[in-house]
C-alpha cells in the first residue's frame, strides 16, 4: 500500500537518506528549510497544510527529523534567542506535527 509520507529535514544527510529510501513506492513530501522555517510563527502549520494538499489531503507517517545545532556560548548576549530558536525548531514543530497528524 502506497503511504503518504511527510518528511522534515530532508534536505541532506539522514533525511536525504529517508528520503531515497521511502521514495519508491510512497508519495512523499520530502521539506527542507527552504519549504518552510520551522523557527517562524505558523511555519508547522503552514507546512502541514502544504504537505497535504500536495499529497492529496492525506498524510499516513509524519517523519520529524529537521533539527539544528548552533553554538551558543552561555556568556553570549545572544544565547537566550539562540536557545528560543533551536527549541522551536527541534521540539516546537515537530509537536505541531505530531498534533496536526493526531488530529488528521
Amino acid at each position: 500500500m502506497t503511504q503518504h509520507i511527510l518528511l522534515t529535514g530532508a534536505s541532506r544527510g539522514i533525511g536525504a537518506a529517508i528520503a531515497a529510501t521511502l521514495k519508491p513506492g510512497n508519495r512523499l513530501f520530502a521539506a527542507s528549510s527552504r519549504d518552510a522555517d520551522l523557527s517562524a510563527d505558523g511555519a508547522a502549520d503552514a507546512l502541514w497544510d502544504t504537505a497535504l494538499e500536495a499529497l492529496g489531503g492525506r498524510i499516513d507517517v509524519v517523519i520529524n527529523n529537521a533539527g539544528i545545532f548552533e553554538e551558543a556560548p552561555l556568556a553570549d548576549d545572544g544565547w537566550t534567542t539562540s536557545w528560543r530558536r533551536t527549541m522551536t525548531i527541534n521540539l516546537e514543530a515537530s509537536a505541531i506535527l505530531c498534533r496536526r497528524a493526531v488530529l488528521h
